[in-house]
């Protein structure tokens, strides 16, 4: 199979936690709010990276805990938030095209153990019971 290496297909991915940084904050409307950037990679080596907010109810932090069983209670209040890396999850990849450029965007995180892996059709192990 040959694939993109520059951009994660819109899909859903397996992917691996490689980093989590301080990003800046920005005005929402709970006023200046945190954000954490978090570096996510599939085995073809794309990787796409997400802001995430960091306040309580934000749907992409809960994602995240849950997708990393927990390994960080709270983003929010993490000081070592390191312990994400290397953890494994699947994000969903949406793609926006602006102009000649397309964007790769995780719309959400969710935990490994909801997925099972499909065999490529191409694949030789691959039987069609039609």
């Amino acid at each position: 199979m040959l694939v993109n290496k520059s951009i994660m297909p819109e899909s859903y991915n397996q992917v691996n936690i490689v980093s989590v940084k301080e990003d800046k904050p920005v005005k929402t409307w709970k006023g200046m709010t945190r954000r954490k950037k978090v570096k996510f990679r599939n085995d073809y080596f794309q990787e796409v990276t997400l802001s995430i907010l960091l306040y309580e109810e934000s749907p992409l932090l809960k994602q995240l805990i849950y997708a990393t069983n927990g390994a960080v209670s709270s983003l929010v209040n993490a000081t070592n938030s390191h312990d994400l890396v290397g953890k494994e999850c699947v994000v969903e990849v949406k793609h926006t095209f602006t102009g000649m450029n397309i964007y790769a965007n995780v719309v959400s995180i969710d935990h490994i153990k909801n997925y099972v892996e499909v065999p490529d059709e191409d694949d030789e192990d691959f039987e069609d019971e039609s």
